[in-house]
């Protein structure tokens, strides 16, 4: 499916979201030529494959990103940090490696669900600089760390 890998530019693209069809593709390269005004990008359940790119710590204007229960493989990438907008982030797949600090940079992440992947290292302290978490679940091995409504201390 070449839909994702058009080389025409949207610059008014706002909303991608084509969660739970089977698309069997790799996830393509997100900001080459997609708009900076990408506000919500959801492709969970889809058969994608591959790894994020660190480009995709450029959709600045990106406030939910999904991309759950797919084949992804390959680190979290730490340019997520560079999304101050992102709000929901759905990242339970099969990535590796450890959690980015640079995740410390995102203030006001109301959902976090990093669990099934295999997250290695420790998880940054890095929750005592968000000032608003509605919901989380990060699983490290065997430790499942879940948070549920309010403001989350370190």
């Amino acid at each position: 499916m070449k839909i994702f890998d058009r080389q025409q530019k949207a610059e008014s693209l706002r909303t991608v979201s084509s969660g739970c069809n089977p698309l069997t593709l790799e996830l393509p390269s997100l900001v080459e030529n997609w708009s900076e005004s990408l506000e919500e990008f959801d492709l969970s359940s889809s058969e994608i494959h591959g790894s994020i790119r660190n480009t995709i710590g450029d959709l600045t204007s990106l406030s939910k990103l999904s991309l759950w229960d797919n084949n992804l493989t390959g680190p979290i990438p730490g340019t997520l940090g560079r999304l101050p907008k992102i709000q929901e982030l759905y990242l339970h797949d099969k990535l590796q490696g450890p959690i980015p600090i640079s995740l410390c940079q995102v203030r006001c992440i109301g959902n976090l669900f990093l669990s099934g992947n295999r997250i290695s290292g420790s998880i940054p302290s890095f929750f005592g600089n968000v000032t608003y978490f509605e919901n989380s679940s990060i699983r490290q091995q065997s430790v499942v760390i879940k948070h549920t409504s309010g403001v989350m201390q370190s």
